[in-house]
């Protein structure tokens, strides 16, 4: 279960100037009316095609 004040995000965000390949992805939801944010980073890996 998700706890009180918890917040769950599904399916896809917006992306500012469109998604496209990169080796590293960075992210922020901001909230301006609390002045706050939730931000993320990871690194890319390419898998190779298969099929």
């Amino acid at each position: 279960p998700l706890p009180e004040g918890g917040a769950m995000f599904c399916g896809t965000l917006g992306a500012i100037g469109g998604v496209r390949p990169a080796a590293a992805w960075r992210m922020a939801l901001r909230d301006p009316a609390r002045d706050r944010e939730i931000t993320l980073e990871y690194a890319v890996s390419a898998l190779p095609i298969v099929a």
